[in-house]
């Protein structure tokens, strides 16, 4: 799907299909948009997941990563790593403050190397050294905590900090390239054409206060439910979640008539 085709049909949607002297939308403007939906889309959906691998350095604990929008999964040497922050590791968010350690120092800035996969006796809970949901990412850090990795900025950090050199795998959504020529091929396939389109005409709606918007809008969101369906259709073995059932609506009381059963 060309970026030309992209503009072409945004065209149509803004009751413009031919860019005059007069037009309200040159394609440099459309162009911008276009990208915009790109970045929006790939936040909304987590499309496409991209992989980017490296190897960690012997008592180096960040390291840069391409843009990216969004972390989806760590590993390190094959094991999961669980997500946590700064303040997290800390306990800044439960006014812990801990500055156990030496000099004063929060217990995860003075955590020793580790050797990456961590095995059952160095540190964690026993199961397989890779800990359970008491130590997932949210509580303040301790020695035998399941690893965790944060983010500061564009880097990656982990803790404990790597002890050698080992693969570590990250999954992402990265940000999408930019179009910049009319051939200049979009990372989305067809099927994405209608929710790029769109959410173009949302954002030259909303930069000409038009009374329009709100449709785009709605358009856009619903195109989006599209996609999420046709991401778990592709996808098979993607959690849907647990469905409780609440109410029964399939029994019949006397004379027919439908009688609700709630639990």
């Amino acid at each position: 799907m060309l970026l030309s085709d992209l503009i072409t049909f945004t065209r149509l949607l803004l009751a413009e299909p031919e860019q005059t002297a007069t037009g309200r939308w040159a394609d440099t403007d459309l162009t911008t948009f276009i990208n915009q939906a790109h970045t929006q889309i790939a936040l909304d959906l987590d499309w496409p997941e991209s992989t980017y691998t490296g190897t960690t350095v012997m008592g180096t604990q960040e390291y840069p990563l391409p843009e990216t929008l969004k972390i989806l999964r760590v590993y390190v040497a094959g094991m999961p790593i669980v997500p946590t922050t700064i303040p997290a590791l800390g306990g800044d968010q439960l006014e812990i403050y801990d500055r156990s350690a030496l000099n004063n120092q929060p217990q995860w800035v003075a955590q020793p190397e580790e050797t990456y996969p961590i095995q059952t006796g160095t540190t964690g809970t026993g199961n397989g050294g890779w800990g359970r949901g008491a130590d997932a990412g949210n509580t303040p850090w301790s020695i035998g905590n399941r690893p965790r990795f944060y983010m500061r900025g564009g880097n990656i950090g982990f803790v404990p900090i790597p002890a050698g050199a080992y693969l570590a795998q990250i999954d992402f959504v990265p940000q999408p390239p930019p179009l910049i020529n009319p051939t200049d091929v979009s990372i989305y396939q067809t099927t994405f054409k209608d929710a790029l389109c769109w959410k173009t005409t949302e954002y030259a709606m909303f930069s000409d206060n038009n009374s329009m918007l709100s449709t785009c809008v709605q358009s856009y969101q619903a195109e989006l439910m599209k996609l999420r369906a046709w991401k778990e259709d592709l996808i098979k073995m993607l959690p849907r979640g647990v469905f409780p059932i609440t109410a029964r609506t399939n029994f019949r009381g006397p004379c027919g008539k439908r009688m609700t059963s709630r639990y």
